[in-house]
């Protein structure tokens, strides 16, 4: 019988090499030690541990029964990613680069119905150790697989309130297009016998000591026997999936590196400054008196990177001046001092933003010489929290409401979307509830399409761009308590909506400040917030299951008005109600304005005493010839009188006294014409005394309806307000107004005023969305503009500042109907208020002229 079993056994180790053979021989260790560097993995295996991971697949579940009594489990998964080079490229032009997965994971009973299920969102890094010998690996590898795993994610579920548990399931739901697959593996909690524990100790390796005593003060030889039983009663298996592999599952062995010498690879450390690139500009607000701008940039990628001409980075864009129309296209050439990084460029700019975009990504700065020290202006950054709507997963908001009025709410929606491939815009479905849940009012609104260029969605999937956003104002009666959003049943996207929702008190003035409010440099708690955030109710559950969005915003440049600056507009002055007293008033031209036809005759360009000066004089609707008016303002009441020459020839005689006057040119032919004012010999030549250097005492002069120099001037008729000032305002279309109030405070005033707006007019409809808010109390805070003082006509001297505008917005949606303006200064002294209303769009009117021929006139 012996010689049966010696053949018994030959036979079964022949069996066992014929089996192992073509395994062997496909496991081909020389084409590991040349595939993309990886030999190192097989030296390091002596010094890994090796754990069975499974794959959690997107199209069936990954089944592990529960043992009886458990209380937990503890979930261990790796994100493989399929290429490690790009993985360290990504890191290296983003240095803040996750990868982010989500897993579907449910607890049933032994019938299969589910006792808890949540889905768990996990962002994961790339981790690396450097060997002594500079070689960089990763901590955990597979040794037949080109995949590299990502570290590794635990998730703790507490079993106790679920006495039938019976399965574990998990399936993955989301991932990042890098990422392959993800393995998962399960541990149970065994705790160990009192007899087991006794010699349980002993049979352990030093590795496995030292790794349970991880945790402890001491090293595992200094533990005493009762720290060593304690460490000993918990211990945590691992579990095998349920069913066959290769039919029910696929498993991948991990190997994981112990004890390794080596130091980890720090995530590279971004350069300083804002990532401007192409397609992707940068903002940097700026003082409101500008000045020279130094900017240092940092190339972010290689050459061969870039668009544009390569090697040559460069940095273009536009300035813009606050809040008016005044912009300027700009470029900024960048040159590194002797082949040293940072380059660097500088360009002088006025007050207000300046946008950038790069030919390739760089990292930009931006400094400026602020109270004779060396300043950085780049802005910080600044983040906004929007929230996760799904059509069966909506967000609510609740509504609170003061003193039963009822309550403004601004709600901005956006979408994410990939650059690549942009998707159509979802619709977003809200709906108003009463407290017994009842709903009120519901409706759908398709959100703005456009990808945004300003502003980037954080820890999104690599390739995500945010839309624009999509702005919506409700009033919201009291007996509305809560608002719903999510995506429309119908919507042609199945993308979600990230939703953010405001609101204010009802009676809370609108506080600003003029012209501080009108710049975004250093405005962080200085200015008053328009609007207020509030949570949704189920914010803790959105946070924890992934279901916000932070999203990366920056000032905006203002927005463009083709039509304002085309001169395409209509202009409207106001006159107050009642009793009022008006005056004139010279200022300045709002730089940067267009030049339209209908304000050439309140528009007054300076004309030289004693000189020649050639001027233009449009054609004024439609007429041959123009009737000018020549304005002059006298340091002093001394007599004069002067002659204007029109083209070497006497025109027109005027003379005068006092400090302010008028006098009217005949009529003159359209068209291009030298003029030259003659003073009489006898009229005083000193210095003037009104303090400007290099004057005589010979008057100012100010001529309109030629077309307007760079400092021309307006004049504008001001209502004088003592204390309160009321105009009425007609509105009949429900396109956006602008209606621009200009303060006029005395001149050599150093204090600042404040005045209020109430504005009386039209409520909004309940529940209805509008595209804007009008806010009908204001409260202004206003600074007095000394850089020309204006002449008051006819006043005793009188002068006020350049005056201090401030502008009431009647956004687009707001009722027609009459509104009543009412301006009331409660602090500062009396001054003087215009009030006009610009509208894009020209009307057609008609008007009838009667014209005379055209002669010239010798003045004797």
């Amino acid at each position: 019988m012996k010689w049966l079993a010696r053949l018994l056994a030959v036979a079964l180790v022949a069996l066992a090499a014929w089996w192992l053979a073509p395994r062997f021989a496909a496991f081909d260790t020389s084409s590991l030690l040349l595939r993309d560097g990886n030999g190192w993995k097989l030296e390091m295996v002596p010094q890994a541990t090796i754990a069975a991971t499974y794959l959690a697949e997107r199209e069936r579940w990954l089944s592990f029964p529960v043992p009886a009594g458990a209380d937990r489990v503890r979930i261990v998964s790796n994100a493989n990613l399929y290429d490690l080079a790009k993985a360290r490229e990504a890191r290296t032009a983003d240095p803040r680069r996750r990868w982010r997965y989500a897993l579907d994971i449910e607890i049933t009973d032994g019938e299969g119905a589910v006792l808890l299920g949540r889905r768990h969102h996990h962002r994961t890094d790339l981790a690396e150790l450097r060997l002594p010998d500079e070689r960089i690996v990763t901590p955990s590898f597979y040794l037949d697989e080109t995949l590299s795993p990502v570290t590794g994610v635990v998730v703790m579920l507490n079993l106790g309130g679920l006495p039938q548990a019976a399965r574990l399931r998990i399936r993955l739901a989301d991932g990042d297009p890098d990422i392959a697959d993800v393995a998962v593996r399960a541990y149970f909690p065994e705790a160990a016998s009192e007899r087991q524990l006794d010699h349980l100790w002993q049979r352990l390796s030093e590795r496995q000591k030292s790794s349970l005593a991880k945790g402890s003060v001491y090293a595992h030889e200094l533990l005493t026997e009762a720290e060593r039983r304690n460490l000993l009663h918990n211990q945590w298996q691992p579990a095998g999936p349920q069913g066959a592999r290769g039919v029910d599952f696929r498993g991948r062995d991990l190997y994981v590196l112990r004890d390794v010498e080596g130091e980890p690879v720090d995530d590279p450390v971004p350069p300083a400054g804002l990532v401007a690139a192409p397609g992707r500009p940068v903002v940097f607000p700026l003082p409101e008196g500008g000045g020279k701008v130094e900017f240092e940039a940092i190339p972010l990628a290689a050459d061969g990177d870039s668009t544009g001409e390569p090697g040559t980075p460069r940095l273009a864009g536009r300035w813009h001046a606050g809040d008016s129309l005044l912009k300027e296209d700009v470029a900024i050439p960048l040159a590194a001092a002797e082949g040293a990084m940072p380059l660097r460029g500088e360009r002088r700019f006025g007050g207000g933003l300046v946008e950038l975009e790069a030919n390739r990504p760089l990292a930009v700065r931006a400094f400026m010489d602020i109270a004779g020290a060396r300043t950085e202006i780049t802005p910080e950054r600044l983040f906004q929290r929007l929230f996760v709507a799904h059509s069966a997963q909506p967000v609510s908001f609740t509504i609170a409401h003061a003193d039963g009025a009822a309550t403004p709410v601004r709600v901005e929606a956006r979408h994410l979307q990939t650059a690549a491939n942009p998707a159509a815009a979802p619709l977003l479905h809200y709906a108003f509830t009463a407290a017994d849940g009842s709903v009120l009012r519901e409706g759908e609104v398709p959100l703005i399409a456009d990808g945004s260029r300003y502003d980037e969605p954080l820890g999104a999937l690599r390739g995500s761009v945010v839309s624009e956003p999509t702005e919506l104002f409700f009033s919201v009666p009291p007996q509305a308590t809560a608002l719903r959003l999510g995506t429309a049943a119908k919507s042609a996207s199945r993308s979600p909506v990230l939703v953010g929702v405001s609101t204010r008190p009802a009676q809370l003035p609108r506080q600003i400040r003029a012209p501080e409010d009108r710049y975004d440099f250093d405005a962080k708690g200085l200015r008053v917030p328009a609007w207020f955030p509030i949570l949704p109710q189920d914010y803790e559950r959105l946070i924890a299951g992934n279901g916000s969005q932070l999203v990366a915003v920056q000032p905006r440049p203002p927005r463009e008005r083709p039509e304002l600056q085309s001169g395409r507009f209509t202009y409207e002055d106001f006159r107050p109600g009642g009793r009022w007293l008006a005056r004139q008033l010279l200022t300045p031209r709002e730089a940067g304005s267009a030049v339209r036809e209908e304000a050439l005759p309140s528009t007054f360009s300076p004309l030289a005493a004693g000189r020649a000066q050639r001027l233009d004089f449009p054609a004024w609707m439609g007429l041959r010839q123009v009737s000018p008016a020549l304005l002059w303002i006298s340091p002093d009441d001394t007599p004069f009188s002067a002659t204007v020459m029109l083209d070497g020839r006497p025109h027109h005689a005027f003379g005068g006294r006092g400090r302010y006057g008028e006098t009217r040119l005949p009529p003159l032919p359209a068209g291009a014409h030298t003029l030259k004012v003659e003073f009489a010999s006898n009229n005083a030549s000193n210095s003037a005394g009104d303090g400007t250097r290099g004057a005589t005492r010979r008057p100012r002069l100010f001529i309109n309806h030629a077309t307007p120099a760079a400092d021309a001037y307006s004049l504008r008729l001001a209502a004088r307000v003592e204390r309160e000032v009321a105009f009425e305002v007609e509105r009949n279309t429900r396109d956006e107004e602008i209606l621009s109030a200009r303060l006029f405070q005395p001149a050599g005033w150093q204090g600042r005023s404040r005045i209020s707006a109430r504005i009386e007019g039209p409520a909004p409809a309940a529940l209805t969305p509008l595209p804007g808010w009008l806010f009908d109390d204001r409260r202004y805070d206003v600074r007095p503009d000394p850089s020309w003082s204006a002449p008051v006509f006819d006043t005793q001297g009188e002068r006020s500042d350049a005056g201090q505008p401030v502008q009431i917005v009647i956004p687009a949606g707001a009722a027609p109907g009459r509104y009543r303006v009412v301006f009331r200064i409660e602090e500062g002294p009396p001054g003087y208020l215009a009030l006009s209303r610009i509208r894009p769009g020209v009307e057609a009117r008609r008007r009838i002229f009667e014209e005379a021929e055209v002669r010239h006139v010798a003045v004797e």
